[in-house]
């Protein structure tokens, strides 16, 4: 990590205790890990996992060891065990970052803490990550390299919401990294995913106080889909068929055609039984949106139906996925041969990627498009608020999901003191984030628990309120990362972190003590700490070696040397 990527963590820390809403808490959450099980729609029987920066452990209570160098991970279906490196295991957990490879060579790079195991079709890899970096892979996998900002910060709260109402659609295996539930690549995340991700952290849908799962689809084919015509259950209101006349600016007509015997073979694949011979197929039932429910074959006087959804499934599964591309169609049977002629991709159920791209070229924000295809439905973080809301406080932006009370003015206070107390010449505007939800601002800021802010730039991230409050308050907390922001835009690419950290801390008035450590060992500790205790005493040993260096050289000496580096020296006589 470089030092313009480091962790500037804030002098006030806390312990996990005070974290509001625990991993695990039945009801509705803005953020949690999540579990998935990868290469689900396959047999893997090998992988090699290379190690970027892992711990692993042979049992859930045995000792953490560092991995070192690559494993060999082999299935043995005889057993139920996992041979690694030649040595039988029950199953491996793995803490950490590590790149993946399958025996079929696909490559996958992820972090989080994984479970590798042996089971009767192969290995079964699981990785347990948070969801606002599930969300990441999902729309990896699934938007579009040129998709619009705005599209794509819809089908982030709609993959959210998905995933936080269905944690467990696969039991203690968690969530599939297939279509089933929602695919995924582990990859390097673009700064536009990132983005989208970021912005609408914690979102979810919600109906009439409720947190709701979202679908999307690829391509209504100009007419969405309802989901309990689909499939079965209670009726959705949010998730109702209706016309998309933006889908419509965007063709998705498909053709494809089979043989009788190719259609026999997939039935039969799946444990349909047949007549001896097919001499008719037609769709006898549509539902409202125009898509076949059920299609009849027929052989003399003999009738078999089935539910359009088994033959998609049937046929994608035997002669290739996508090959009938969606169930909204008309066929023909002609000369032993069947000709699908359809509409759009996918099941049609809620979002359309496809409109919802046009939508957002059109000017449309997110919140709007989500609007259009989950009518009724709201945007939110938790159960009584209306999801971001931006205020503009005298030079600078918050972010938050209630009205902001006294923040906006305190906020100004500190703003003005900072930069009377570090004149910049250069124009700023930070931007200012409050969390509702420990939680969520562990995985958004990527932080510890028991850190209390976290600025980057000029983008600051807090926790929430109430624990602010307990902690010493909005005043010293705002001024501290103003601070940050103007004194992060003069440092440079080079500038050690006890210079970065200490000034601020000196600047706003805090108490230092050098206790003893070098410079060297207080940037170690500012960059990994461990523990709460060894970031406050980095934090302190930081203040007070600048404070000294203040004493001896003065402010605007110290302040050079941001840019142009600490002269040597100049910290051995402190």
């Amino acid at each position: 990590m470089s030092l313009n990527d480091a962790k500037f963590m804030l002098g006030w820390v806390f312990s996990l205790a005070v974290v509001p809403i625990a991993l695990g808490q039945a009801g509705p959450r803005s953020a949690a890990d999540i579990t998935v099980r990868l290469y689900s729609t396959r047999n893997v029987s090998s992988v090699v996992v290379t190690p970027i920066d892992a711990t692993m452990q042979v049992c859930a209570t045995c000792e953490k060891t560092l991995v070192s160098s690559r494993l060999q991970m082999k299935a043995d279906l005889h057993s139920g065990r996992v041979q690694v490196d030649g040595k039988a295991m029950q199953r491996i957990f793995i803490e950490g970052q590590i790149r993946i490879t399958t025996d079929d060579g696909q490559v996958s790079t992820g972090a989080g803490r994984w479970t590798i195991s042996a089971a009767g079709d192969g290995l079964h890899v699981l990785l347990v990550l948070p969801s606002e970096r599930y969300v990441m892979a999902v729309l990896s996998s699934e938007a579009a390299v040129d998709e619009p900002l705005e599209s794509l910060k819809a089908l982030a709260v709609v993959a959210r919401s998905f995933a936080l109402t269905n944690p467990d659609r696969h039991g203690a295996e968690g969530l599939c990294d297939s279509t089933h539930c929602q695919a995924l690549r582990l990859t390097q995340v673009s700064e536009h995913i990132k983005e989208a991700v970021t912005a609408t952290a914690g979102e979810t849908l919600w109906w009439h106080g409720r947190q709701v799962a979202g679908y999307f689809t690829q391509s209504c084919g100009g007419m969405t889909e309802d989901a309990a015509a689909l499939w079965g259950g209670a009726p959705k209101p949010w998730l109702t068929a209706h016309p998309d006349m933006y889908c419509q600016r965007r063709p998705s007509q498909w053709h494809t055609e089979f043989g009788e015997q190719e259609l026999r073979g997939a039935l039969a694949a799946e444990g349909w039984r047949l007549p001896a011979a097919i001499d008719g197929v037609r769709v006898v039932q549509q539902d409202a949106s125009g898509r076949a429910q059920r299609v009849e074959l027929s052989s003399g006087g003999q009738r078999l139906t089935i539910s359009a959804s088994s033959l998609r499934f049937a046929v994608d599964r035997s002669l290739g996925w996508n090959r009938l591309r969606s169930d909204r169609y008309q066929l023909r049977y002609e000369n032993r041969r069947i000709e699908f002629e359809g509409k759009g991709y996918g099941h049609g159920v809620g979002l359309c990627q496809a409109g919802a791209a046009e939508m957002a070229l059109e000017g449309k924000g997110y919140r709007e498009i989500l609007s259009f295809y989950f009518p009724g439905a709201g945007v939110q973080i938790g159960v009584n608020d209306k999801g971001w809301q931006r205020y503009e406080g005298r030079g600078w932006t918050l972010w938050t999901f209630r009205p902001p009370g006294e923040v906006l003015g305190v906020g100004d206070e500190a703003f003005a003191k900072a930069l009377a107390l570090f004149p910049s010449a250069k124009a700023m505007h930070p931007t200012v984030t409050m969390y509702p939800e420990t939680e969520l601002f562990r995985q958004a800021a990527n932080e510890p628990g028991w850190v209390l802010a976290a600025t980057r730039g000029e983008a600051i991230e807090l926790q929430p309120e109430a624990v602010i409050l307990r902690h010493g308050g909005w005043r010293p907390l705002l001024l501290h990362e103003f601070l940050h922001s103007l004194v992060e835009q003069e440092a440079g690419a080079s500038t050690p972190l006890w210079l970065r950290e200490g000034l601020v801390e000196a600047l706003a008035g805090e108490h230092g003590d050098v206790q003893g450590m070098t410079a060297a060992q207080i940037d170690a500790a500012l960059l990994r700490a461990s523990s709460q205790q060894e970031a406050e005493r980095a934090h302190r040993a930081a203040c007070g070696l600048v404070q000294r260096l203040i004493a001896a050289q003065g402010i605007q000496t110290v302040r050079g040397w941001l840019r142009s580096g600490v002269p040597a020296g100049a910290v051995a006589s402190q």
